[in-house]
Formats: structure tokens, C-alpha cells, sequence
């Protein structure tokens, strides 16, 4: 869980969701407003994904839910992670959520 100065609760993460077939979720939840790439930063500061696959960001904002979809080549889709947020629009979770800061290696 992610929480915010004001100690209220901005994101609820859910790793090794339960088993299920990614596709039939993806074809119930309907289109997804907005599809982003992992981004590279998050794949080095927080692997979640084989280095063989590539995922996507499925986010739904009007519903508070964001899924993180891997593939390897020729293979079935796996869901990788579930997020519940308080509703918005999709490219303000990619803002507050996706678009990680950039780490510094050395001070300034």
C-alpha cells in the first residue's frame, strides 16, 4: 500500500493475483482507457517481469483499477500485478504511479 502525507491510502497492490485466465479478465473488463509500456526505470529499480517479456499497463481509471500484463514471445498472457486507486484519469495514474523519479547514482 502506498499512503500519501496526509496518511490516507492512494494505491492497494496486489501481487500473485489469484489463478485466472488473463485474457477472459481483459475480455470482461472491457478496453482499458489507456495501455502504457512497463516503463524501463521500473523494470530496473523494481523487476517484476522476466527479462524475455514484454508488459503493459491495462488502466482502467474511471474504475480505480490498473493491471499489469506480461507476454513472453508465443505464450499466453500472464497478469502480473492488480492496483486499486481512488478513481481518475488514466494519464494522472500514469503521472503518480508509472512515472517513477529519477534515481541520482552520485550526489550533485
Amino acid at each position: 500500500m502506498f499512503f500519501s502525507a496526509d496518511e490516507r491510502v492512494r494505491l492497494v497492490e496486489v501481487m500473485r493475483a489469484p489463478a485466472t485466465s488473463t485474457e477472459a479478465l481483459l475480455r470482461s473488463l472491457g478496453a482499458a482507457e489507456k495501455r502504457f509500456p512497463y516503463p524501463v526505470a521500473a523494470r530496473l529499480q523494481r523487476p517484476l517481469i522476466d527479462p524475455d517479456e514484454q508488459a503493459e499497463e491495462h488502466v482502467f481509471g474511471a474504475r480505480g483499477l490498473a493491471l499489469l500484463v506480461a507476454r513472453q514471445r508465443f505464450s499466453r498472457l500472464r497478469l502480473v500485478r492488480l492496483r486499486g486507486f481512488a478513481p481518475m484519469p488514466a494519464d494522472e495514474y500514469s503521472r503518480l504511479f508509472l512515472d517513477l523519479p529519477q534515481v541520482r547514482y552520485f550526489p550533485e
